[in-house]
């Protein structure tokens, strides 16, 4: 078949691989497969490589690329790229109230506006006359994982300075009962963000001018004492943070949720949250404040229940009909055209999506991806 080489390179770091085509792809195959063994120290602690790509046909593009003329060619081919894959998980995540909601917030339909609504609704809540404290919720949740996320970033720079092509990946995880090891949730579809690396940065790419297709993820936050978590399901994500190969800092992670999906999702599962909370202390300044805002009765379920005021029970209608809460959630951005096609609007139509913003940071961490 040919005589082959190829090189990987990490950093400083390479490894030449040459001989007969046949025993080169064997090798390679058998890298990819089992690792680089005690080769491993070489190429990068925290972190591990992939082979970016190789000849469809090494053969013949080995034969294709040397010059008969010239019998060094050969002995400079053009190395094979790598990919340096770095691993977190999020130790912490931030909610508006605390912090600004434009300090977590992204302009998502360049507009000249960051947008962050539902964290505008974040700080309302935590304020002085409803003080449900978002905060610390998030906080128990994350310091005892009942809430886990897993992070790996991709990128051909092992040294995080410049790549055009980097690739953020989010994952629900979990730790499997019996066990002390993350684990990827493979029942919960991840959240693939591309971007770009400066150094020590990452920005992900810009939607509305490269006319990428939106990622969306659903983002669970604690809602309540008891522990009760209410998922967000983001649309159009982007993403911005600090990183070194030991952590992510400054993240702010943002998009917006559909309107639609704010009703039919969000709210059922934020009456739930609120009846634990109102009846988690009812004499406290949070349990009184749910229960005069939402307690109302007056309306109907989407499954026809009646609801009865001051049953110490908030149904999803009583949200639906509370005036303050309706301004608060108000669609503040158009993401979609008539047909629901992705088309970010900065002027014209109708609102229907809901912007969110939330920050987090993130330790180094190991786990199987694959």
């Amino acid at each position: 078949m040919g005589n082959l080489k190829l090189s990987l390179m990490h950093g400083t770091a390479r490894l030449d691989l040459e001989g007969e085509a046949e025993e080169v792809n064997a090798l390679l195959n058998d890298l990819r497969q089992n690792g680089l063994g005690e080769l491993y120290e070489f190429f990068g602690v925290g972190a591990t490589d992939e082979v970016l790509s190789e000849p469809d046909n090494p053969s013949d593009d080995a034969d294709a690329g040397s010059d008969p003329t010239n019998p060094d060619d050969t002995e400079n081919p053009i190395p094979a790229p790598v990919i340096t894959k770095f691993k977190y998980w999020m130790n912490s995540l931030q909610v508006p109230g605390p912090v600004s909601p434009d300090s977590l917030a992204f302009d998502l339909n360049m507009n000249g506006i960051k947008d962050n609504r539902l964290g505008q609704l974040f700080m309302s809540l935590n304020s002085s006359e409803i003080m449900l404290n978002l905060q610390s919720f998030q906080d128990e949740a994350y310091s005892s994982a009942k809430i886990i996320y897993l992070i790996t970033l991709k990128t051909t720079d092992p040294n995080l300075m410049t790549d055009d092509a980097a690739e953020i990946t989010i994952f629900a995880g979990n730790i499997p009962e019996g066990q002390s090891n993350l684990s990827i949730n493979q029942a919960v579809p991840p959240a693939t963000i591309k971007g770009h690396l400066t150094p020590g940065h990452f920005t992900s790419d810009n939607l509305f001018n490269l006319n990428i297709p939106p990622t969306s993820f659903n983002l669970q936050l604690s809602f309540a004492h008891s522990g009760i978590l209410v998922s967000f399901p983001i649309q159009a994500v982007r993403l911005e943070c600090d990183l070194t190969p030991s952590g992510i800092s400054n993240a702010k992670l943002g998009g917006a949720v559909k309107s639609v999906d704010f009703h039919e999702s969000v709210i059922p599962q934020l009456a739930i949250a609120f009846t634990s909370e109102m009846n988690w202390n009812p004499f406290s300044i949070t349990g009184q404040s749910l229960k005069i805002m939402f307690d109302t009765g007056g309306c109907v379920n989407p499954n026809g229940k009646f609801s009865a005021a001051n049953d110490m029970v908030i149904d999803p209608c009583e949200i639906e009909k509370n005036d303050w809460l309706k301004s608060a959630t108000a669609p503040d951005i158009v993401l979609y055209d008539s047909n629901g096609i992705y088309a970010p609007e900065q002027i014209n139509g109708i609102p229907d999506s809901i912007s969110f913003g939330v920050g987090f940071t993130a330790n180094q961490a190991e786990f199987q991806t694959d």
